[in-house]
């Protein structure tokens, strides 16, 4: 199992470009062969700073998410709602028993 974990800060005056951008790629990840979870989360003390969490069965699952028309699209709007670039920590993981 992967687990990708993400880190942004919204541009000023970009949060609900952000969050919206946010919204329609979760909706359709979620979807993706092999994605367990999909997420987006603000931060409470600090609203403009938003958290992903995804959850993919495999790394394949994960490369081929990539590859697709909507992270595309995602990805493309989001280097111009965020500050800076947006950080990703790839972790793999094993169910606990």
């Amino acid at each position: 199992m992967i687990i990708a974990l993400g880190v942004a800060r919204a541009a000023p005056g970009r949060l609900a470009d952000l969050l919206d951008a946010c919204g329609q790629v979760a909706e359709e990840s979620r979807k993706d062969q092999g994605c367990l979870d999909y997420g987006f989360h603000a931060s409470i003390s600090e609203p403009d700073l938003i958290t992903s969490v995804e959850i993919w069965r495999s790394q394949e699952a994960l490369d081929a998410h990539m590859n697709h028309e909507h992270t595309r699209r995602f990805l493309d709007a989001v280097s111009g709602l965020t500050e800076g670039e947006p950080q990703m920590q790839l972790l793999k993981a094993e169910p606990a028993s």
